[in-house]
């Protein structure tokens, strides 16, 4: 027969073994996800490093507009580009919005300085004056 007072002792411990066991799942829980997302975040990274070698274009000071055209943005295994006041910038990071559909599509894959300096986006409202 156990002693008058240690059923209230029994319950204590049965709960503290509880928490112990809960806390400890969530302790595994929470290492696993760190592990998954550590995994998830070098995998981005990977990729991304992979993207950006792809779309890596040599700096260089003569081109051309014709040459230019060919990076516009409807290939998407070809970089972005743009040139404003003779330097040649690649957008390929923003895709979205220099890209086809993107709203500074007319901007991508020629020189924007005229268009820039207009505050137009629109080359046919560009009246030549």
């Amino acid at each position: 027969r156990a002693p008058a007072g240690s059923a209230p002792m029994s319950k204590w411990r049965a709960r503290l073994s509880q928490f112990i066991i809960v806390l400890a799942v969530y302790m595994a829980a929470s290492e696993l996800k760190r592990i998954f997302d550590d995994l998830q975040a070098e995998r981005d990274r990977k990729r991304r490093r992979e993207y950006e070698l792809r779309m890596r274009v040599e700096p260089r000071d003569d081109w051309k507009e014709v040459e230019l055209a060919a990076y516009d943005g409807r290939d998407v295994e070809t970089p972005v580009l743009l040139a404003i006041d003779g330097q040649v910038f690649n957008v390929s990071r923003a895709r979205d919005l220099y890209g086809v559909g993107g709203c500074y599509e007319a901007l991508a894959g020629c020189d924007a300085t005229r268009l820039l300096a207009k505050g137009i986006l629109d080359p046919s409202e560009d009246n030549e004056e």
